[in-house]
């Protein structure tokens, strides 16, 4: 196979050159670190193809300090790979691609994983285990993506697929530009303020069989809108609201459960649809769902609507409520 094989046991940093050819291959023995900066760079712009099976790591990192930082890059991170940075454990600037089945993390801990902008609502990711311009990061089961700060943060469009776990201090998954996420049966995703995070710049399609949690905040936020269906074995659940879409109309269809333990299951602010099927579950403290603004919201019910307050409150004035299922306060 062209390419090259690293056989060096231990190298501090690792600069990619013209020297080395796709795809560059480093192997269980290998383990390449670095104090400050970054582990793995390269000195010119290139489309790399990295095979990982040791470790890469950045031992008393400094801030922007990742792991493995490129422009642009095909990464495999296979079971006995380990990579580990500070701000980031991979970083691809420009287009990436990532399957894991070992382990990346991020150790900072401290500030924000992202910076957010009150004038146009966008959000840039700051730190994170994975952070890709743009690009495609898969997770296998049993594999682990952990960051003091973020799990996975994708600045612009594109696509997650969890079958283990993604965790972040702030956030599991952020994807700024909209996209796909879909987590399996076998897949947990977690963060503080968010387990799942869609931003302004396009409507993110999420599709959940497992486990989707915030400790603190919201579970599924949807910020451009998009769609969320939750299956018979998908759980979202959050302190503040299940799922939250808030400034683009949004689809949710739920067969599984939903719960927002201080306010609502799910709410829509500018409209949408929803459908819960028979077996779906939708609990809050204020209400089950809520919609509120002047768009158009239509709700079917075939499960379970329940709040302290409301089983579902409706404020929108142009709404359709239909009901062969349980709402309850």
């Amino acid at each position: 196979m062209p390419g090259e094989t690293i056989n060096s046991t231990f190298l501090t940093g690792y600069v990619l050159t013209t020297l080395d050819t796709n795809p560059v291959v480093f192997a269980p023995t290998n383990i390449i670190q670095s104090t400050g900066s970054s582990a793995l760079t390269a000195n010119f712009a290139y489309n790399w193809s990295i095979q990982n099976a040791g470790t890469i790591q950045v031992v008393s990192g400094t801030a922007g300090s990742a792991a493995i930082a490129l422009d642009n890059a095909a990464l495999t991170n296979a079971g006995s790979g380990r990579i580990a940075g500070f701000s980031a454990g991979i970083y691809i600037a420009g287009a990436g691609t990532v399957s894991n089945q070992g382990t990346i993390s991020s150790s900072q801990n401290t500030g924000s994983g992202y910076t957010y902008s009150t004038l146009d609502n966008t959000a840039t990711i700051v730190s994170a285990a994975v952070i890709l311009g743009h690009g495609s990061v898969t997770n296998a089961a049993s594999a682990l993506i952990s960051g003091g700060l973020g799990g996975v943060g994708i600045d612009g469009n594109g696509s997650v697929s969890n079958a283990g776990s993604v965790i972040g201090g702030q956030f599991g998954v952020f994807i700024e530009g909209g996209g796909n996420l879909s987590n399996a049966t076998t897949g947990t995703i977690g963060g503080s303020i968010y387990g799942v995070y869609g931003g302004v710049a396009g409507p993110l399609s999420v599709v959940n069989q497992g486990r989707i949690a915030a400790s603190t905040g919201r579970g599924i936020e949807l910020l451009g809108g998009g769609s969320v269906t939750n299956t018979g074995s998908g759980t979202i659940a959050a302190a503040q609201y299940g799922i939250r879409a808030d400034l683009f109309a949004a689809t949710i269809v739920n067969a599984g459960v939903v719960n927002g333990t201080a306010r609502a299951g799910a709410i829509f602010r500018v409209g949408g649809s929803l459908t819960n099927a028979v077996g779906g579950t939708i609990t809050g403290s204020i209400a089950g769902f809520a919609a509120v603004g002047a768009l158009a919201t239509t709700v079917t019910n075939a499960g379970s609507l329940g709040g302290y307050n409301f089983g579902a409150v409706i404020y929108s004035a142009n709404a359709q409520f239909t009901n062969s299922g349980s709402v309850s306060s």
